[in-house]
Formats: structure tokens, sequence, C-alpha cells
């Protein structure tokens, strides 16, 4: 896929708006249309940007037949596996034991990473591991 294909796609996959991306990024809404319709002029230190604002690693951007090859947790998905458990604690009104929030995180990383490795060219999406997620917390007792 082409490079401005995949940031259109990625956005969108990503439920974000033209003006959203403009706004995080500090630029105007007309240069992010032009990265989406014309690519060619776009900086890596900008890719690796919309990369990580999109949720997905800058391989998915840049060639979609180059499955990621990951060394660790990327701090990004740590971070919106995080994100991912505490809104599910806050919604369901839970108290989960630090045991059942670190197992639940842990869960969603491997899982996510799976996906990645397995060539799911999805970006991280907190709405598909609810479930999951609820289902670790209430391992055990809570409180």
């Amino acid at each position: 896929m082409e490079l401005h294909k995949a940031l259109r796609k990625a956005r969108t996959d990503a439920g974000l708006s033209v003006s959203a991306v403009a706004q995080h990024l500090d630029v105007g809404r007309v240069q992010v249309w032009r990265m989406e319709k014309n690519a060619e002029f776009i900086s890596v230190a900008r890719l690796r940007q919309v990369a990580e604002l999109y949720g997905v690693p800058i391989e998915f951007l840049l060639d979609d037949t180059i499955p990621p090859q990951f060394e660790g947790v990327p701090y990004q998905l740590l971070g919106m596996a995080v994100d991912a458990v505490i809104d599910v604690m806050t919604v369901k009104s839970l108290r989960p034991a630090q045991a059942n929030i670190r197992d639940a995180v842990v869960t969603v990383i491997r899982t996510q990473q799976r996906r990645w490795e397995e060539g799911q060219k999805t970006p991280f999406k907190a709405i598909e591991y609810a479930a999951l997620i609820e289902e670790q917390l209430l391992g055990s007792d809570t409180a």
C-alpha cells in the first residue's frame, strides 16, 4: 500500500479526524490532508509521531508486507494497555486486587502483540479488549 493511503487508513482506523490529528501534531488541517494526499515530503520524525498517535508500528505505514518485529514491549502499547484497564475499572466501578490489574495489562499486551506478529495490520483499539479486561479483573476477590 502506498504511504499516503496507509496514513489515511491508519488515521481512520484509529478513529481520528483530520482536525484531531492536526491539533495533536500542532499543524494545520491542510498539512495533514497533504500528507494523506501525497506523502512524498513527510519527514521520518513526523512519520514516527503519526505512527505513535495512530497506535501502529511505523512498519505498518512503510510496508504492509513486512510483519513488525518487536524486541520487548513498546512503551506506547504498555501505556495504551494500562489506560484500557483503568477505563474498564472506572466504567464498571471495579476495585480489583493488584495482581488482577497486572494480569489484565499483561493479557492485553500479549494479545495485541500476537495480533501484530500474525500479520494483522490493525491499530490498538481498547474497546476490543473490554470484555477480556473485565474477565481478568474479576478473576479473584474484588473489593
